[in-house]
This record gives C-alpha cells, structure tokens and sequence, in this order.
C-alpha cells in the first residue's frame, strides 16, 4: 500500500514541476548544477522505505496526500486560465494526462475549466480539446461529453456549453 502511494506521490511530484513551469510560477530558473527542490524531494521520497518508524511513514503518506490535493487543485485553477498565446495543445494534454480530475475542478463561481474557457476570448480555442480529453474521463458524469453537456452555472438562464456556442 505504502509503496503504491509513494510511486504515485513521485509521479505527481514530477506533474507538478511540469505544472509549474506551464503556469509559469517558477519566476527564477535554479542553476543548471543545482537540482530543483521538486527533484530533490523525489529523490528523498524514492529512498523511504519500511525500515522507516511506522509514525513518520504515516506522518508522509497524510502530507503525500495532501501534495496530490494541492496540485489537483492547481492543474485545476491552470486549466481555468488557459491562454492561447502562452499554452499549448500538448502542455494541456500533458497536464490532463497527469490530473485528469482537473477537468472536473470547479472555480469560484463553480465553472468548469470548459465553461471557462468558452466564456474567455484568450481560452476559446481550446473548448474542442476540453471536450475530446473531458469525455474520457466522464467530466460533468456520464454521457455529458466531456462537459459540453453541463449546466454552466452562471449563465441565465442556464445553458450548457453547446446552446452557450450557438448563441455565438
């Protein structure tokens, strides 16, 4: 069990350095001979094991569990902000790949990063690739592919992502 979650800790540790450099929040690059704390940390998560106190790995595993919330949450605010001019294609790709519930993450005014998107001129163009990489993973539940067919909350009356662009 332990060793699951610990792998899946790593992986998320190297998203979110992937995450991070998309949303731009890493404002100095650290020398090329100094490693990054990301990659740091994962190295010292890869050399625990079970010798270790039973308190400590428990004491890990709730902070692992709350680094993988943390960076959901991020992936989530990122795909809410997407810009044409700064994101790509495959970073969002990759960004899905890695937290696909971060298509289901809703904002403050609890849109999904779709609806989102369709209401911001800069994240316009990439409704198709929130719709085609959502339906995977049933966004909105299931059969409302990939989002398209959910509700966006603030719109009045409600409409969904499909009757919001053929208002265009």
């Amino acid at each position: 069990m332990f060793r699951f979650s610990l792998q899946l800790t790593i992986s998320w540790l190297i998203a979110h350095r992937f995450a991070s450099s998309i949303a731009h929040s890493f404002t100095m690059a650290a020398p090329t001979n100094t490693p990054s704390h990301t990659k740091r940390l994962a190295r010292h998560l890869l050399d625990i094991d079970e010798t270790m106190s039973k308190t400590l790995l428990k004491k890990f595993e709730g902070l692992a569990e709350k680094m993988f919330e943390d960076m959901s949450t991020a992936a989530g605010e990122y795909l809410h902000n997407l810009d044409v001019r700064k994101d790509s294609e495959d970073e969002v790709k990759a960004v899905v790949k890695k937290f696909p519930s971060a298509l289901s993450h809703r904002n403050a005014k609890g849109r999904l990063p779709i609806h989102s998107a369709t209401w911001r001129i800069k994240s316009f163009p990439f409704v198709p690739l929130l719709a085609e990489v959502g339906d995977t993973p049933n966004v909105g539940g299931k059969g409302m592919r990939g989002g398209l067919l959910v509700a966006d909350p603030t719109s009045n009356p409600q409409k969904n992502v499909l009757r919001l662009l053929a208002n265009l």
